[in-house]
């Protein structure tokens, strides 16, 4: 039966308050958790720290950081430390394709990398304007090798500097605008090889209830230094989003 109007007044996620939170999305080979400690509403408005294990096909790693949020946007700054099994630091060339890629008589290319990033989710009316700048330093641990960068999915030079603003324009449809499509771009500058990646694409979701959704992102590269196929953008990854937080309301069917 539906909530009553005491229960309708409260907040999907409750008050503010001490939480501990998390993000999950699983795809087809992927697995990327997200957890949160912080004070405030989770996944609203909240300040505190988070932690990624990072899980895939190709090797493994962790980010850890602080992040404050608000319902316009985040910032978050941290680290992340690599650990590769398939993936090599690479000689220094003009451009590389995927075989090079692959080459693995380099040193095994793990790295340390420190992030920062700002999001902005603005709505306008019955869209949002969407923003995401991001600013990345790949710490020396092979220096003068170039390496592939897992999460800007661009090669870039040990140590060496890379960022990236991505922008769209979210649109909601269907009933409780549960249905969204967002055509956008990103432009990732990568600094020491004096060079850029543009992606061209869209995104889209299907909420099916405030803590679980299905997600879509195709945004392959249309101009790059290298042709690393799937490697250089996001081709097309398909999968779902799961919420949570402790002590957060419930008001399923009863």
């Amino acid at each position: 039966e539906p909530p009553d109007a005491e229960e309708a007044a409260i907040p999907f996620w409750g008050e503010e308050r001490g939480f501990i939170s998390g993000t999950l999305d699983l795809g087809f080979l992927f697995l990327q958790p997200r957890f949160h400690a912080g004070y405030g509403v989770p996944h609203e408005t909240w300040l505190g720290l988070e932690i990624d294990p990072i899980i895939s096909g190709s090797g493994l790693g962790a980010y850890g950081g602080l992040r404050g949020a608000v319902p316009w946007g985040d910032l978050r700054v941290g680290a992340r430390y690599r650990f590769n099994w398939t993936r090599s630091f690479l000689e220094a060339l003009d451009g590389y394709d995927h075989l090079q890629l692959r080459d693995r008589t380099g040193p095994n290319a793990n790295y340390v990398s420190l992030e920062s990033q700002l999001s902005l989710d603005v709505p306008v009316e019955s869209t949002a304007f969407a923003a995401e700048v991001t600013v990345t330093y790949v710490l020396p641990f092979e220096e003068g090798y170039y390496l592939y960068e897992d999460t800007l999915r661009v090669i870039t030079v040990s140590p060496g500097w890379v960022w990236s603003v991505a922008a769209g324009w979210r649109f909601h449809f269907g009933d409780d605008d549960a249905f969204s499509i967002e055509p956008g771009a990103e432009v990732v500058h990568l600094v020491d090889r004096d060079d850029f990646v543009l992606r061209v694409g869209l995104r889209a979701a299907i909420r099916m209830w405030p803590d679980l959704s299905v997600r879509m992102i195709a945004m392959p590269a249309v101009l790059s230094p290298d042709s690393l196929g799937g490697a250089g953008g996001h081709s097309f990854l398909l999968g779902i989003r799961y919420r949570w937080a402790t002590d957060a309301p419930r008001f399923g069917p009863e």
